[in-house]
């Protein structure tokens, strides 16, 4: 499942923009806003059929996802670069994980346990978080 889902459609993008460099541009804006509906619908459809398990997560584990979130954007900050801009990129993108392998994963290993209802409550949280940091950048930071 992960070759079919991540390698095969990655080495493909690889390979297309090697060989046809104007057709992988051709490509790239329709690709994205496809990969961008599924996800969200994706995520639309888990968050509202298992609401009630995400949101029964408890206290503990929304604020260990939230602290290891904000750590993770803080270090990524310190470390991320000379300029502003590059460090906002780092610390945003390593710091949102790879929400839709984590789910792939959690639901493929841990069938018919929480893990997956964890792993899209976190996802939401990410999406949260970094919604409010890109917010905080636009308008209150320095360039």
């Amino acid at each position: 499942m992960l070759v079919a889902t991540i390698t095969l459609p990655l080495a493909a993008g690889v390979i297309v923009r090697r060989r046809a460099p104007v057709l992988s541009e051709w490509l790239l804006r329709p690709v994205e806003v496809i990969s961008e509906t599924l996800g969200v619908f994706s995520l639309a459809f888990v968050t509202t059929t298992q609401f009630g398990a995400i949101a029964g997560l408890g206290w503990r584990a929304w604020l260990a996802m939230g602290l290891v979130s904000e750590v993770s954007l803080f270090l990524d900050w310190l470390l991320g670069g000379s300029t502003p801009g590059t460090r906002r990129v780092v610390a945003l993108g390593t710091s949102n994980r790879n929400i839709a392998l984590a789910l792939l994963v959690a639901v493929q290993s841990f069938h018919g346990s929480a893990v997956a209802y964890g792993v899209v409550g976190n996802g939401l949280l990410l999406i949260g978080l970094g919604l409010l940091h890109v917010t905080w950048w636009r308008f209150f930071a320095a360039p």
